[in-house]
């Protein structure tokens, strides 16, 4: 008797350190290292801030696109750049999207200038010059496509941004001019984001209720047309059709209206979603 419950408490004691052991093992389990953001979230973070140019003994004319990188977003195992190219390209070799896969398939002369930039207050400014631009070429409008690559080679763009040098307004600017304009660019760029999500929620109030309001002002026109239609029937006198046929006019000038509210007001909040990006 002694035996099994000595076996029984032996027993006990084995199970609480094997669920113990088990517990604490799964519970000190933690990552390796932190995971990266992927190229597509990195390239989001950038922020155009403007276009800028300049004359130097060592640089002849240039002209140069400048970026703000918020630390967030940055990655510094990444490789950044733009690649810089003629805008007539476009049309002339249908270039679109990868454009580096583009140069090193098709030879097409596309200028690559890598940089991770410097750093100051709350993230990176990256300028990125096309320098000894020729008096020849001073109205050549020239495509900026900010990129982020990863050691697998995976890319991804910004959108494209265009200027020449004869076109670019900023001569020379300072890191503290171009610190305070990245700080105006992405106040701009919260007010924009707000005004695209009401316009966003706008348009989902639409979507849900805008078959409800046809319904309904159908419904009124039906109503409303059989209402005129008793009038006219059952009016005796020359004053009443007059009044009845009054009736109709309104009737129809409403119904214009509201095909014209129930087109239009979708439409312009579209429009404004579009402008709002």
């Amino acid at each position: 008797m002694r035996k099994n419950n000595l076996k029984r408490v032996m027993s006990l004691i084995v199970l609480v350190f094997t669920i113990c052991s088990f517990g604490l093992g799964t519970g000190t389990v933690t990552a390796s290292a932190e995971t990266l953001h992927s190229v597509e979230e990195v390239a989001d973070g950038i922020v155009f801030i403007t276009f800028k140019k300049g004359t130097s003994a060592e640089r002849g004319n240039y002209v140069g696109a400048s970026f703000f990188f918020p630390n967030e977003c940055f990655e510094s195992e990444y490789e950044y750049g733009v690649a810089v190219f003629p805008e007539k390209f476009i049309a002339r070799y249908e270039l679109y999207g990868d454009y580096i896969a583009r140069k090193e398939a098709d030879g097409i002369s596309i200028a690559l200038i890598i940089g991770n930039g410097g750093v100051v207050e709350n993230g990176r400014l990256m300028s990125y010059n096309i320098i000894n631009i020729p008096e020849t070429g001073l109205d050549m409008r020239l495509v900026f496509v900010f990129f982020v690559r990863n050691s697998d080679g995976e890319v991804a763009y910004k959108e494209p941004v265009i200027s020449s040098f004869n076109e670019a307004t900023l001569e020379n600017p300072t890191v503290e001019k171009l610190v305070t304009l990245a700080g105006e660019r992405q106040k701009e760029i919260a007010v924009n984001s707000q005004f695209a999500i009401i316009v966003n929620k706008l348009s989902e109030l639409v979507d849900s209720v805008w078959i409800y309001l046809v319904i309904g002002a159908s419904a009124i026109v039906i109503v409303w047309g059989a209402y005129i239609g008793i009038r006219i029937a059952i009016a005796k006198r020359n004053e009443e059709k007059i009044n009845a046929k009054g009736m109709i006019i309104r009737l129809l000038i409403g119904i214009v209206i509201a095909f014209i509210l129930a087109g239009g007001v979708p439409l312009l909040i579209k429009g404004l979603g579009a402008w709002a990006i």
